[in-house]
């Protein structure tokens, strides 16, 4: 169910996983992350019969346990994204009472997630297949790369990365390198395919975050801060938030309209300064340097203490 394509030695695969979308329909109701899309879970239960009291209580005991273990590139992201047989997967890796409560509460909510399941996949299909005509055109590829390449002081590696397609509302989507090294994943399924570029847009800031600025960016954030720093993550999401899918690269290659916010998680009275500065770096022709960061860290500062990579 994967369709791939190449430019400077990435390759993209869109797919669509049953797995995977199962996972992040439990986890999101769960709420187990202050990140959990809450108008999805509104959505979803305004379509599915009411949750019985043995539900909700095997989503609070999800909750518990998922609360145990990393926020993201875990155990759980690595079994329902990547492996055919995630349960199978999970058994071998936690401990009995743990993984008997996973397999409890996707077998009580098998039949509700087919009921939605079975109303998205088509638009899930929809997307992977315009998704795959869009990100195969060369010019498009060669328009983002290039100022990337430039800022980031990097070459696209080669590499295959995996962008999973997700349940959505209809006014709402995301993304995030949430899976692993080589994935991506975007709520996608109920979003008109009219905002087709702001989704490119999404698809490249993760791959910002896979293949550009651990070669150059990053290194350079650790020297800066320290390697245990959280500031090392809201700075490298300023930068990509800068260019895609809002930023710079959005608004001048994708036509994207000005943000109302770069980030959710960054606010707006900081569009204009952070844009500004990045704008110096892309007619420049310079890549990132200590005083870009020099520059960031003093507007955004005052986001360190609430953020959450």
């Amino acid at each position: 169910m994967k369709m791939k394509t190449t430019k400077n030695n990435i390759k993209l695969n869109i797919t669509v996983s049953r797995w995977a979308n199962f996972y992040f329909f439990v986890q999101n109701l769960s709420e187990w992350n202050n990140r959990n899309r809450k108008d999805y879970n509104t959505l979803w239960q305004a379509e599915l019969d009411p949750f019985s009291e043995r539900e909700k209580n095997a989503l609070k005991a999800f909750k518990k346990v998922r609360l145990r273990y990393k926020s993201n590139r875990g155990e759980f992201e690595r079994a329902f994204f990547t492996s055919k047989e995630p349960l199978k997967q999970l058994q071998l890796t936690l401990p009995t009472d743990e993984f008997i409560v996973i397999k409890k509460v996707f077998a009580l909510f098998k039949k509700k997630f087919d009921i939605l399941y079975k109303k998205d996949f088509p638009l899930l299909k929809k997307w992977q297949e315009i998704l795959y005509r869009k990100i195969n055109k060369k010019s498009l590829i060669k328009s983002i790369i290039s100022p990337i390449e430039i800022l980031y002081n990097a070459t696209a590696p080669k590499k295959t990365v995996d962008i999973y397609l997700l349940l959505s509302a209809p006014n709402h989507t995301g993304g995030g390198a949430n899976v692993n090294d080589q994935s991506a994943s975007i709520e996608i399924s109920r979003y008109p395919t009219q905002g087709i570029n702001h989704v490119l847009g999404i698809i490249w800031h993760e791959v910002i975050h896979l293949c550009f600025e651990k070669q150059y960016f990053v290194p350079l954030l650790v020297e800066y801060f320290g390697r245990a720093s959280k500031s090392i993550g809201l700075i490298s999401e300023i930068a990509a938030s800068s260019l895609l899918p809002n930023g710079i690269l959005g608004q001048s290659i994708l036509y994207s309209l000005p943000p109302k916010f770069l980030n959710i998680r960054i606010p707006t009275k900081f569009n204009k300064k952070l844009m500004n500065i990045m704008g110096g770096y892309m007619k420049s022709k310079k890549p990132l340097d200590k005083k870009y960061i020099q520059n960031i860290w003093t507007i955004a500062k005052v986001l360190q203490n609430n953020w959450q990579k």
